[in-house]
This record gives structure tokens, sequence and C-alpha cells, in this order.
């Protein structure tokens, strides 16, 4: 038997499920849950679930490992330091408008990579030194995301 259930939570307890004819207690169901996360299209599959008798099944997907899944998060850029061109990464578990900048370390603007809606998910942008005509400096950079209310700034350095 295949059930759908839609839900935010992490937590369901199948109170409409029966075991064979209540009056006997040897009666056994084993199934197992498997939970896919809409943001990230990843399942997750839960323990093994064995009862004998009873009436009820809970089962849980543990929130730690959905909450990884689910997290805001900005990575660490790629190489790091870098030259002339560096990767970085960030999830958000809902859509939001998205913006990601870079500042130098006098706090001004260098230019913006990302500035429009996005659906919840992973991403990734690549960097890159040369800014048009201009050629960026050896040195220290930030860079900020911004994802609804969710802010993160990281350092990158640049080196030749």
């Amino acid at each position: 038997m295949t059930t759908q259930l839609y839900t935010t939570s992490t937590n369901w307890t199948d109170n409409d499920f029966t075991i064979g004819n209540p009056r006997f207690t040897n009666d056994k169901v084993e199934y197992w849950i498997t939970a896919k996360l809409s943001s990230t299209q990843q399942s997750l599959e839960g323990n093994h679930v064995e009862k004998y008798g009873t009436s009820w099944i809970q089962w849980k997907i543990s929130s730690q490992e959905v909450e990884n899944e689910l997290d805001y998060n900005l990575s660490q850029n790629y190489p790091n330091p870098f030259n002339p061109s560096t990767k970085i990464s960030w999830q958000s578990p809902v859509g939001s408008w998205q913006t990601l900048k870079v500042y130098d370390v006098l706090g001004n603007e260098v230019t913006t990579l990302v500035n429009e809606w996005k659906e919840a998910g992973s991403y990734e942008v690549t960097f890159e030194s040369n800014i048009g005509i201009r050629r960026l400096v050896n040195g220290a950079y930030i860079y900020r995301l911004q994802a609804g209310n969710f802010v993160k700034t990281k350092k990158m350095l640049l080196l030749e």
C-alpha cells in the first residue's frame, strides 16, 4: 500500500493504519517511509518500522538530517585564495529575492553578482577578477548574500 502525504512537518503519526485483525497480537507489519524534499528534490529514507499487534505506527525522519538540507547556507568561495576566478555557492530553503554582492575592504561595492527572485534551492556563480575593462587588485574582498531576512558575509582573497 502506498500513500502520499504533503506536509512541512518532520513528524507523522499514521492513526488510520490497522494491522490485520485487532483481536490477534501476532499480526506483523513492515514498512519504510521515504520523504522527498520539494526544495532540493532529495529523498530521505526513515528507519525501517516493524510492529506486532498494534493499531498505530509513528515514524520520524531525523529533524537534524532534514534541517541540513533546508537551512540557509552561504559557502566559502572556492578556490580561496583565487586568481582570476572563484565560485560562490549558497542555498535557500524558500523562494525569495536574493542579492549577492562583492565589496572591497573599505565597503565599496565592487559588483552585483545576483539580484533577482530565486526559487528554493542551491545555486552557484562564478566571480571573475576582471570586471569589464577593469581588473581588481590583489587583496581581501567580502561577498554578502541577502535572501529574504537571511544575511551572511564571507571573506575571500585575490592573489596573483
